[in-house]
């Protein structure tokens, strides 16, 4: 894909794609919380 056709897709499609999918996950885990979690290296 040539970079003009890239930037083109990535301005227009590809980001408001992206808002509209967080905007959407944002009410679903509104009231989601994380309480104590450990992580182990």
């Amino acid at each position: 894909m040539n970079p003009e056709v890239k930037t083109i897709v990535t301005q227009f499609i590809t980001l408001p794609l992206v808002l509209k999918v967080f905007q959407r996950d944002k009410a679903i885990f509104q009231g989601f919380k994380t309480k104590n979690v450990y992580l182990n290296n």
